[in-house]
């Protein structure tokens, strides 16, 4: 915003004290949030089900970094699907193809089922489509839509999850603690679960409204692989999750847990 444009700055003009709440990519911060990884594991889930369940992880202490800021709310993104400018139904079609990959676990998972994962701007990657540098990239319906990568990719694989990646709302707890004891009463209404299941389902209402425009245009073909075809998917990418379970401390708690969570809250 005005007090700083560079998403990757707002973190630290947080805690420089120059912004007094900032909303936060937080894949943008390497490092300072390593718990939050467990969301770039592929799932099957939507907005409102990966954000929620971040934020119960959040609510229960389970996410590291945190220590000096107080929370208003977790989101996620859509999970990340393949998105290209030629047919990809199996892992032989990704071979030698380039798609824009965001995050150590994504750029694993786009080498381990043959492609070759390029770190770029989603405001670069229409214009690399074009241009022939990329193929396509692992992406979501909100930040296509808005950067008009659409326009560029035809081909959509549906139901092969890459992950998804996280933002958050949040002040330092030194700038809460500051304030007024109605002004704190009136936050903590409305942060936590409360503001991550608002924003989960308004989020989840635009990306269908997204996918609907697009699976009724005739020029954009969308392909459910088959379960053989899932199979072969998977089965490439247990190994980058298997890498993730072994190097992590207490990655088999999380990742059961927030997956755990992500069902129940698809049954309430």
């Amino acid at each position: 915003g005005a007090l700083g444009r560079d998403p990757k700055m707002q973190l630290q003009l947080l805690l420089d004290g120059v912004a007094d709440m900032a909303w936060i990519l937080n894949p943008y911060t390497p490092g300072r949030f390593p718990d939050d990884q467990v969301c770039n594991i592929p799932a099957k889930a939507d907005n409102l089900q990966a954000g929620l369940a971040l934020q119960r992880l959040y609510d229960r202490g389970m996410l590291r970094g945190y220590d000096d800021l107080v929370l208003i709310g977790h989101t996620t993104a859509w999970q990340y699907f393949i998105h290209s400018n030629v047919p990809i139904r199996t892992p032989e079609d990704m071979k030698g193809k380039k798609f824009k990959a965001t995050g150590q676990i994504q750029h694993a998972l786009v080498q381990a089922v043959g492609g070759v994962p390029v770190g770029m701007s989603i405001t670069k990657v229409a214009e690399s489509v074009n241009r022939g540098v990329l193929n396509g990239l692992v992406g979501e319906p909100n930040s296509m839509n808005t950067f008009k990568v659409y326009e560029v990719v035809k081909y959509h694989l549906e139901g092969v999850s890459f992950g998804t990646s996280n933002q958050m709302i949040a002040m330092t707890k030194k700038k809460y603690d500051s304030l007024p004891a109605e002004a704190k009463a009136i936050l903590d209404k409305n942060r936590g679960e409360a503001f991550a299941r608002y924003y989960g389902e308004k989020q989840n209402l635009h990306n269908l409204r997204i996918l609907e425009k697009y699976k009724n245009d005739p020029k954009h073909k969308f392909y459910s692989p088959t379960p053989a075809e899932m199979e072969q998917w998977e089965a490439l990418m247990r190994p980058v999750i298997d890498t993730w379970k072994a190097e992590h401390p207490n990655a088999e708690n999380l990742l059961n847990t927030y997956m755990s969570e992500i069902n129940k809250i698809g049954s309430e």
